[in-house]
């Protein structure tokens, strides 16, 4: 529960430096018979979600595959940091035992993303057992 609740208006506001208190809330008032009320806060803290430097998210998938079927997922990545990062997508060794496995070669370069830059790239899947499979790596 809060009385007020601070959010930056740029998401790049958020990697900024900023300082680390927003100072103190203090509220005063007079009640109905003229007698003063005065309230404070202590120092309220600047609490930002941690940022990871970069973002991957699903743009586009398919809502359900047939087994052995080849599918595409539309993926993009956010960099979050200040420098340029160079991509490359790579399937672990131990993703052949997985449900779901990447066709093609197993290293790909995605290619240079700039500071605050989106970058997308669609990936070739197979599903080899039937089900729900969480997506991770």
């Amino acid at each position: 529960q809060h009385m007020y609740r601070l959010t930056p208006r740029e998401r790049a506001a958020i990697g900024s430096k900023l300082p680390h208190g927003l100072g103190k809330m203090e509220v005063r008032w007079k009640g109905a018979m003229g007698e003063p009320g005065h309230l404070q806060s202590s120092t309220l803290p600047r609490r930002l979600p941690p940022i990871r430097p970069l973002a991957v998210s699903v743009l586009s998938s398919p809502a359900a595959v047939p087994i052995e079927t080849p599918f595409t997922v539309t993926c993009s990545v956010t960099n979050t940091t200040s420098q340029e990062r160079h991509l490359s997508l790579r399937a672990a060794p131990s993703a052949l035992s997985l449900p779901i496995v990447l066709t093609g070669t197993s290293t790909r370069e995605l290619g240079p993303i700039k500071p605050n830059g989106v970058l997308a790239f669609s990936i070739t899947l197979v599903a080899l057992q039937a089900g729900v499979h969480p997506p991770s790596g």
